[in-house]
């Protein structure tokens, strides 16, 4: 699809991910510049190769032979005019080059540290007018990008940024400009009064803050053009007033509410376009669409608010691979990840091996009366590849399954996992099931050099206590973070109140405040509390950590809470059945009222006399 008229934006096509293709990174040239072909009377079209990979050369044909090259980045960009007065192919100034996706100069220009250039597609598009030829245009245009290095995928983050020019070094601030995504392309609408720079970046910015933010920042567009002439002021209190009101809805997560008050604004706009609100961009007169601009911007906060609505899936990227261990000992372990910028299955490493369970520098490793199953003496290792570059927000869930245990009412059995090799083990289990035993952990990172390190084992701790360190593990990493004060305070508020719900018994109670800290963070995680993980950079992925750390301390408070019946053979109830079961059966019979009182052994019965 070339060209659209806006009332399109009603239905958004899904996203577009990376494909796995690493790619040497190197400095910005001096400009590759490529010659555009004019396709009838209102589009240009430029073919592009770049990369120390491949030749420059503009044609398709000449192209195809580079498909594939490490170095090599390939697309087709589409400028599509709604009302030109004149287009000439040499009316503006078209490069394309490759840029190192860490470049400083690019990266303080991104909105945040959430927000990256992929490896797979570090390729900066420059346009501006030439000068010379009066180019002039109404209302807007659109800009499409169609590339192969980028696949398909309906939940990437992956969004087109604009920035425009005249800013003193490094360059004026890019801002997300996506209006609509699909199959092989990206597209971006307005106009912004002089032309942009462009890159593709993954954005990991909670996309509620992201429509927020576009919101605000057409109501400073509003102001702008009211100052300067290109809005009245009557027209510009009218959309003022539909900006307001989208703020105000999408502050009480009414996003129906939100999504019509933006419509409302396109359609004032589109109205009063040409007589309230300039819509001519000419650069010879330094003038500017200011049409074209809010009607982009406001698509562009529609594209992100229906991103937001769409509804979310429990897992938007997993992997299940099956291990088996020399021995035989085998498992099923799957991640599964809310929201990734990319997932690449090679990207992880995982890998089983069996353990001596007797092992003094493992059983060190984990807390009293925690020990490993002979029958399971397997640990498992999870890493990431630095290279591929893998990020993902939040929490994740990693999930074991074995047949080689069996799942019983008030079975022992924990998830265990230790950040690196030689760290201590501590408890992520937030859930257990049948089948035959399965046990899930949520976890915030996996490590970039070394590999993290997971144990099925027998916890035969105290409940009270094992809720009493979660909690305080919580409280502890809590403290330890720099937050908004306000925002600190509620959180350390909510764990308090858990905690207290806790210790009175009010174990329900416990495990609702803890729903209620878990939203808190989540409203707050991207904006106030970071949230990314990324292999190739240390991050702290502080509500990740937070949200894994109160999932698993709700599952200890609910095994408190309602004790799993017992394995009737764990006669001694520290959830192992083993020889002490036995001496503890025995101590029954022969020492019912405690074998500190002198046995009570039956006697023979007294044989009958004899007549």
């Amino acid at each position: 699809m070339r060209a659209s008229s806006w009332p399109s934006l009603l239905a958004c096509p899904l996203l577009t991910a990376l494909l796995l293709m690493p790619a040497a990174a190197v400095a910005a040239g001096g400009g590759n510049q490529v010659t555009p072909i004019l396709i009838g009377d209102h589009e240009l079209v430029v073919e592009f190769a770049v990369g120390d990979g491949c030749s420059r050369a503009n044609t398709k044909d000449n192209r195809d032979g580079f498909k594939g090259l490490l170095d090599c980045f390939e697309g087709d960009i589409y400028l599509i005019f709604d009302e030109p007065v004149e287009l000439l192919v040499n009316s503006l100034i078209i490069t394309v080059d490759e840029i190192d996706p860490d470049d400083p100069n690019i990266m303080s220009r991104l909105p945040s540290a959430s927000t990256f250039i992929p490896t797979d597609f570090p390729v900066l598009i420059r346009i501006i007018d030439d000068g010379t030829d009066g180019f002039t245009f109404n209302r807007r245009w659109e800009m499409e990008i169609e590339t192969r290095e980028l696949a398909f995928n309906d939940r990437s983050p992956l969004r087109l940024f604009r920035a425009e020019e005249g800013c003193p070094s490094p360059g004026c601030p890019f801002e997300d400009a996506t209006f609509s995504s699909g199959f092989g392309s990206y597209h971006v609408r307005g106009t912004f009064g002089t032309f942009s720079e462009f890159v593709v970046a993954a954005d990991m910015r909670p996309t509620r803050a992201v429509v927020a933010s576009k919101i605000s920042n057409l109501s400073l567009q509003v102001d702008a053009f009211e100052q300067s002439g290109d809005i009245s002021s009557s027209v510009a209190t009218l959309l003022q007033a539909e900006l307001t009101a989208a703020q105000n809805a999408l502050g009480q997560q009414d996003l129906d509410l939100t999504f019509f008050s933006l419509i409302n604004f396109i359609i004032l706009v589109e109205i009063n376009a040409g007589s309230s609100i300039s819509d001519i961009w000419d650069p010879d007169e330094n003038l500017e669409s200011a049409a074209g601009a809010l009607i982009g911007g406001g698509e562009s906060a529609i594209f992100s608010l229906e991103t937001e609505a769409r509804p979310k899936a429990l897992s938007v990227a997993g992997l299940t691979k099956t291990l088996v261990t020399d021995s035989g000992y085998k498992a099923d372990v799957t991640i599964d990840f809310d929201e990734t910028t990319d997932f690449q299955p090679d990207g992880f490493y995982i890998d089983a091996y069996e353990v001596d369970p007797f092992d003094p520098f493992l059983i060190g490793r984990l807390p009293n009366n925690v020990t490993i199953d002979p029958d399971f003496p397997v640990l498992i290792e999870i890493g990431a590849d630095a290279s591929n570059r893998p990020a993902a927000r939040g929490d994740w869930e990693v999930t074991v399954r074995t047949r080689d245990l069996t799942f019983q009412n008030g079975t022992s059995y924990r998830l265990f996992k230790a950040t690196t090799s030689g760290t201590a083990f501590v408890d992520v289990t937030d859930q257990l099931g049948v089948g035959s035993l399965v046990a899930r952990g949520s976890v915030a990172e996996f490590d970039q050099f070394a590999f993290s390190e997971y144990l099925l084992v027998r916890d035969a701790r105290n409940a009270t206590a094992v809720v009493a360190g979660k909690f305080a593990n919580l409280e502890n990493f809590l403290g330890n973070l720099q937050l908004d004060p306000a925002l600190q305070m509620q959180l350390d508020s909510e764990v308090q109140t858990a905690k207290n719900e806790a210790l009175a018994g009010n174990f329900d109670a416990a495990i609702a405040q803890l729903d209620t800290f878990l939203n808190t963070v989540r409203d707050n995680a991207g904006i106030l509390i970071p949230d990314i993980w990324r292999a190739d950079e240390v991050r702290a992925n502080e509500a990740g950590t937070l949200k894994a750390r109160a999932k698993s301390l709700q599952f200890s408070l609910a095994i408190e809470k309602t004790p799993l019946e017992a394995d009737p053979a764990d006669v001694n109830r520290d959830g192992q059945v083993n020889a002490a079961d036995v001496f503890a059966a025995i101590d029954r019979v022969y020492c019912p009222t405690g074998c500190s009182s002198p046995p009570q052994i039956p006697l023979a019965p007294t044989p009958a006399p004899q007549r």
